[in-house]
């Protein structure tokens, strides 16, 4: 995995970022279909195998910078910069590579593709270069957003990330008011229940004391920590 993503970075190192995004487009129905299946097998791997998730992200990048652009090119740029953005590393690349899927996103069909890229670039790889209070509006346009379109997966990510990004980062009471809004899909945010009951608990709603706060954090995240030394290249 290593190896791989070391490959990536140095054939992209190589290209304009800002130039990548106006590729020509990839014409090949067969590889279209491909990376539209890459996607969704990229963002089950995030959750759940991120060694896999790597891989494909790199596996998309090759396939756009070999056979021209996508509209799910931007989802591989943007997963390939949250890969090497892991607690902070590569803050910058990483953050060229966000702007490469936004640019993306805008070229073909502007916010049903922005919000598929929203969580990783303003959730998990800008929050690294700019204050994260200006990563907060984004995530909350991308859950609005999802929801007008139907994607509802890609809607309850945005809102779970912008959750837990604004905890510590504006008042408490807007969070707690904000997950209260959101209970119609209380099931699908059943993860965040934990942040619910500390912010009731902070706000003096409750009385009981959330326990073990570390594993509330990492329920709630949905991502699979990974240590650091696995990418640090």
């Amino acid at each position: 995995v290593i190896l791989k993503i070391s490959e990536t970075r140095r054939l992209l190192r190589k290209h304009d970022s800002t130039i990548i995004p106006q590729l020509p487009l990839m014409t090949d129905p067969q590889r279209n279909a491909a990376m539209l299946m890459l996607q969704f097998v990229f963002l089950a791997a995030a959750e759940t195998r991120p060694k896999i998730a790597a891989l494909i992200s790199c596996r998309m990048i090759d396939m756009t910078m070999g056979y021209g652009a996508s509209p799910v090119s931007s989802v591989g740029f943007a997963g390939f910069g949250y890969v090497i953005s892991i607690a902070g590393q590569n803050a910058e690349e990483a953050f060229s590579y966000g702007k490469v899927a936004l640019g993306f996103s805008k070229r073909f069909g502007g916010d049903a593709w922005i919000c598929r890229v929203t969580a990783a670039v303003f959730g998990c790889i800008n929050i690294w270069s700019i204050p994260l209070r200006d990563c907060l509006e984004p995530l909350k346009c991308a859950y609005r957003i999802g929801l007008g379109s139907g994607d509802f997966q890609i809607a309850v990510l945005n809102a779970s990330i912008y959750l837990w990004n604004s905890f510590g980062s504006i008042p408490i009471t807007e969070t707690y008011n904000y997950m209260q809004s959101l209970v119609d899909h209380e099931k699908s945010l059943a993860p965040l229940k934990s942040l619910f009951q500390l912010c009731k608990y902070f706000l003096g709603h409750s009385i009981e004391k959330p326990k073990n706060i570390h594993k509330f954090i990492k329920d709630g995240s949905g991502l699979e920590e990974v240590p650091i030394e696995e990418y640090d290249l």
